[in-house]
């Protein structure tokens, strides 16, 4: 079972520092019984952070293609228009004290004291939805965190990769789910990985994804509690 207590000391042992600024991709669903559900998590990372740290969420307002979204002429409220990235973010968006960037289609909520500069207006020019001075940009420049919680893909919605992190995320995405396909890990896969890292990189590249594995078994195997392994 999750709770609030264990997701605070999950991040601790992370070394998430205390005054971080983080963005958060989550999926509730993924980290199975949540006692207090998407609520419980927001408190997590609010026991974690306390006064000093800045918690950040996409609200994005859609599900599926962007450009089937905004063909549809959708009217976009920040303040009512619900955000459908998932019931974590949802509740953040409600949260009191929350604020919430205006940007019709790739939209924040954040609370903290860095959370007035990251919703602070921006562009519409689909060129610059991720550009300097959108919240994603202004991240970058105050050395942002970027937690994927939950969900081994939510990465592959996340914009703040290089092509070699990218890589790297889509070799332990495969490697770790191996059953899932009959050819695991494509020559294609492979090819990119050895696009971005040489013969040493990608053997450390290995081992950290296989010891990674190792200890998740070990954890699901033994009912083992985030942050109780001495």
């Amino acid at each position: 079972m999750v709770t609030r207590q264990t997701i605070a000391g999950g991040l601790a042992d992370l070394g998430l520092p205390r005054d971080a600024v983080v963005l958060v991709h989550s999926s509730l669903s993924s980290l199975g019984y949540v006692d207090g559900g998407a609520e419980a998590v927001v408190d997590g990372f609010r026991d974690h952070l306390g006064s000093a740290g800045t918690l950040v969420v996409p609200t994005l307002p859609f599900r599926g293609y962007q450009h089937d979204y905004l063909r549809a002429d959708p009217l976009f409220d920040p303040l009512t228009t619900p955000s459908l990235m998932g019931r974590i973010t949802e509740a953040m968006r409600l949260r009191p004290g929350a604020l919430r960037s205006w940007h019709p289609s790739h939209s924040v909520s954040a609370i903290g004291p860095a959370a007035a500069l990251l919703t602070a207006p921006q562009s519409c020019d689909p060129w610059l939805t991720f550009g300097p001075q959108s919240p994603f940009g202004r991240l970058a420049d105050i050395d942002g965190w970027i937690c994927l919680l939950g969900s081994l893909e939510s990465w592959r919605e996340a914009t703040c990769f290089t092509e070699a992190e990218r890589a790297a995320l889509a070799l332990a995405e495969a490697v770790t789910r191996l059953s899932d396909r009959v050819d695991p890990v494509p020559d294609e896969l492979w090819d990119e990985v050895t696009r971005n890292y040489d013969e040493r990189a990608r053997a450390a590249l290995i081992l950290s994804i296989a010891t990674t594995n190792v200890y998740n078994r070990l954890n699901v195997t033994t009912g083992q509690v985030a942050g109780t392994w001495g």
